[in-house]
C-alpha cells in the first residue's frame, strides 16, 4: 500500500501538459474572461495568474495571498494533455505548469477567515445513511440536485466552489460517515442545463439546506486554508 502511494504521489508531481502555449492577453482588446477545461486539455482566454492558481489548488480568490502583481496582467493559455486526463490530473499538471512557466512558489497557511458554518439544525438532520455507491456522487435528477454517498466534509466543498457563495464553507456539523440525499433547485425546468444555472445563482441556498435537510449555515469566524505566494514571475510568452 505504501509502494503504491508513493508511485501515486510522484505520478502527480510529475503530471504536465504536452503541449503550452502562454500568449499576453492585448489589454486594448475587452475579451470575456473564460476557463475552458476537458480531458484533452484546457483554454483560458483573458485571464489572470491568480484564476490559474485557483483552478489549480481548488481554491477561491480570497483564499489566496500574493502580490498585487497577480491581478496586473492576463494571458491566453492553450494546453494539450498526453492522454484523457481527469480532473485531479488537470489541476495537477496545471500545477506544474505554474511551477515552470511562471515560476510559482506557495505554501499552505491556515488563517482564520469569514467563513459559512454547516451546523445540526436544532431538530436534528434529514439525512439517511449512506447505501453505498461511488463516494461523494452527484448527479441531476428532474430538478433535484442527488448527492449519494457523500461526506458533510465534501457537501462544504462543493458549497464552496458556487459562484454565489462568497466566503468558504466549513463543516461544523460533527457528523461522521456518508449520506444520501437530494436537494431541491427552484430552476425554469428539469432539464439538466436549468438546473445548473439555477444552482449556480442558488439565492434560497442556505435556506433550501435547513429546511429540506436540516443543516443550518451560519457566517462566523473559521480556520481556513490558504495559499500564500512566495514567488512569482511573469512567464516568457511563445
Amino acid at each position: 500500500m505504501i509502494q503504491w502511494t508513493l508511485i501515486i504521489a510522484l505520478w502527480f508531481q510529475q503530471a504536465a501538459f504536452e503541449v503550452i502555449s502562454i500568449k499576453v492577453s492585448d489589454g486594448n482588446v475587452k475579451t470575456p474572461m473564460a476557463m475552458t477545461t476537458n480531458p484533452s486539455g484546457i483554454m483560458f482566454v483573458n485571464v489572470t495568474a491568480l484564476d490559474v492558481i485557483a483552478a489549480a489548488y481548488s481554491v477561491k480568490d480570497y483564499q489566496i495571498a500574493g502580490p498585487n502583481s497577480l491581478k496586473a496582467d492576463r494571458y491566453e493559455i492553450v494546453a494539450r494533455t498526453p492522454s484523457p486526463s481527469g480532473d485531479a490530473q488537470i489541476k495537477a499538471m496545471l500545477q506544474t505548469l505554474l511551477a515552470d512557466r511562471f515560476k510559482l512558489v506557495v505554501h499552505h497557511e491556515t488563517k482564520d477567515l469569514s467563513a459559512y458554518t454547516i451546523s445540526q439544525g436544532k431538530n436534528g438532520t434529514k439525512l439517511r445513511a449512506s447505501q453505498g455507491g461511488r463516494e461523494n456522487s452527484l448527479s441531476f435528477q428532474g430538478n433535484n440536485l442527488a448527492f449519494r454517498n457523500y461526506s458533510i466534509a465534501a457537501l462544504a466543498k462543493f458549497l464552496s466552489s458556487l459562484p454565489s457563495i462568497d466566503h468558504p464553507v466549513v463543516d461544523a456539523t460533527g457528523l461522521e460517515g456518508n449520506f444520501d440525499f437530494e436537494i431541491s433547485v427552484d430552476a425554469d425546468s428539469t432539464d439538466p442545463g436549468s438546473v445548473k444555472r439555477a444552482m449556480l445563482e442558488w439565492a434560497s441556498l442556505f435556506t433550501d439546506l435547513d429546511q429540506q435537510l436540516g443543516l443550518k449555515v451560519e457566517a462566523r469566524k473559521g480556520p481556513i486554508d490558504t495559499i500564500v505566494v512566495d514567488r512569482i514571475e511573469k512567464p516568457t510568452a511563445n
